[in-house]
């Protein structure tokens, strides 16, 4: 009985690695929806690198800077300017009332349909409808996903700033896109349960100039290039909680982080037919166990991180039961779910602040 302290200590620490490196599923349900306002952090010269990909990593960039604040508006099309030519999309976004970005999103995808504003910030409304789209998202997302796609678009904008009539831009790209990690990543608002994913853009853009207004079109030059980029997905961030851009010679340009703390650490887990979840993450006062499929467990038993037993309750056939937290303290805790007929427990993680 002396050595029982221990070994619980001992089963609970590795249950809680296991926790902590939990791998999530990226949804439909976790994406923007119109009304929502995103404020996110942008350092603008990282000192740090994109870290490595696999399974239970943990990326530390807590040494970011908040240089600039972007604050993304997402919206129906309906709303913006450029609804006319965007009839197809039901989402938008952007991040200055001037240029947007047109998505349609289903429950299986997210993709982009095409940009309108003034990009050039000369005073053109350009529309940029993409033939053909760009998937950004196939859903449910997990890791080891990927997928390849191809996307382009042509626009013929005002050549005064070159000293000519016109310039028209064709913009070729592929884009292969793999969930290449799992893990836990800290920003410095938190530390979330993440998706990471790489994607490799490699691109052609073909130049044309028109002298004149009644000049014909002179080919003027093709660019070719491949961009590298990473982004970190989260239960609770409607926006990647992070995403990093590189420069020409492959050195991290920007890093981007949500402002939105995480909110969600548990998440709901499944055994067989029954599902058990924790919200909200993190509780102050108390938080709520939910229960879909009750009657399977009958009782609950709470640990600290350190492996102290502190709670053993009956777990009734309700489908919720509330924990009163308040002379818990803080810290993370573990919930053991034992099941009527015996084996093994279904453990969950409750944080408490």
């Amino acid at each position: 009985m002396g050595t029982r302290p221990h070994i619980i200590s001992t089963i609970v620490a590795s249950v809680l690695i296991t926790s902590l490196n939990a791998q999530i599923t990226f949804e439909f349900a976790d994406l923007p929806v119109p009304g929502d306002v995103v404020e996110r952090y942008v350092d603008t010269i990282p000192s740090f690198g994109p870290g490595v990909g696999g399974a239970m990593q943990v990326w530390d960039f807590t040494s970011a800077v908040p240089d600039e604040t972007v604050i993304t508006t997402v919206s129906t099309p309906a709303t913006t300017p450029y609804a006319g030519s965007f009839t197809a999309s039901n989402l938008a976004m952007t991040n200055d009332g001037i240029n947007y970005l047109y998505f349609s999103t289903t429950p299986a995808s997210f993709i982009a349909t095409g940009a309108a504003g003034d990009f050039l910030e000369d005073g053109q409304q350009l529309v940029v409808p993409f033939n053909p789209t760009l998937t950004g998202h196939q859903f449910p997302r997990n890791y080891g996903d990927q997928f390849s796609d191809t996307y382009g678009f042509e626009v013929v904008a005002d050549g005064a700033a070159f000293s000519v009539h016109s310039v028209r831009l064709r913009h070729r790209g592929n884009v292969r896109d793999t969930t290449d990690a799992y893990g836990q990543i800290t920003t410095p608002v938190g530390t979330y349960d993440a998706l990471r994913v790489k994607s490799t853009d490699v691109t052609t853009d073909s130049i044309w100039i028109r002298l004149f207004s009644f000049a014909p079109w002179t080919f003027a030059q093709a660019l070719s290039g491949t961009a590298v980029s990473y982004s970190w997905l989260a239960k609770e961030t409607k926006l990647a909680v992070a995403e990093m851009t590189f420069d020409s010679l492959g050195v991290p340009a920007r890093f981007t982080y949500s402002s939105i703390p995480p909110s969600i650490s548990t998440g709901l887990v499944a055994l067989g037919a029954n599902t058990a979840g924790i919200h909200p993450v993190p509780a102050r006062d108390g938080f709520t166990l939910s229960l879909e499929g009750s009657g399977s467990h009958d009782r609950v038993e709470v640990f600290t991180a350190d492996g102290r037993s502190i709670l053993v309750a009956p777990l009734t056939h309700l489908s919720s039961h509330w924990f009163d937290t308040s002379d818990w303290g803080s810290g993370i805790y573990l919930l053991r779910l034992w099941p009527v007929k015996g084996g093994e427990p279904l453990v969950l993680r409750a944080v408490v602040q």
